[in-house]
């Protein structure tokens, strides 16, 4: 079954960030950072409890800032691979799943742990193995740089208001899911 979730948690942070934190410290848990007891036996649960503890680590992970960086990948990537561990594949794009656990609406988190919790009576966990995204989780970084970019623009006081609106339609056109992930991450933007 693998490590324990702590150690598996340092791992997976480890390969989301390459071994390096963005000011070129290696990775690590934060001093006085949270701590899991094992629960290994993921497979003996049942889809309600393993979905909820599922969710309590990785919003745990989120809310306490376990590492240095990366906090909301490895949440993310956790939640993958402890249900793929118990034979669940999770439909849910990595993407979607960082939109919910980052909480920029700053909902309760309980609010963000029954929506999460809700996975488990959608259709798309389905009960076989798969491959977990571990590529796609990696992307996020790239996929937060570009809204962030976009935001930036959007609110700058640069290019006139015409240019901004031209721009948005362009990158609304081009890329639907991206801007339809955008909303959702940042809500609509009142164009400056």
């Amino acid at each position: 079954m693998g490590k324990p979730w702590p150690a598996r948690a340092l791992q997976l942070n480890q390969y989301l960030l390459d071994g390096v934190n963005p000011d070129g410290t290696p990775c690590q848990y934060q001093q006085g950072g949270l701590r899991f007891p094992d629960k290994s036996a993921v497979s003996q649960l049942s889809k309600h409890h393993l979905v909820r503890m599922v969710v309590d680590e990785a919003v745990s992970v989120r809310v306490c800032q376990l590492f240095v960086d990366g906090n909301h990948r490895t949440a993310i990537l956790s939640i993958y691979e402890k249900l793929a561990d118990a034979g669940w594949w999770l439909g849910m794009s990595a993407i979607d799943l960082y939109i919910l656990i980052s909480n920029r609406n700053q909902a309760e988190w309980s609010m963000v742990k029954v929506i999460l919790g809700d996975l488990q009576h959608k259709p798309d966990i389905h009960v076989h193995a798969h491959q977990i995204h571990a590529g796609q989780v990696k992307l996020i970084a790239e996929i937060n740089i570009l809204f962030e970019d976009v935001q930036a623009f959007l609110f700058s006081q640069g290019p006139g208001m015409c240019e901004k609106r031209m721009k948005w339609r362009h990158f609304r056109r081009c890329s639907k899911k991206r801007h339809v992930q955008y909303i959702s991450l940042y809500g609509r933007p009142q164009i400056k």
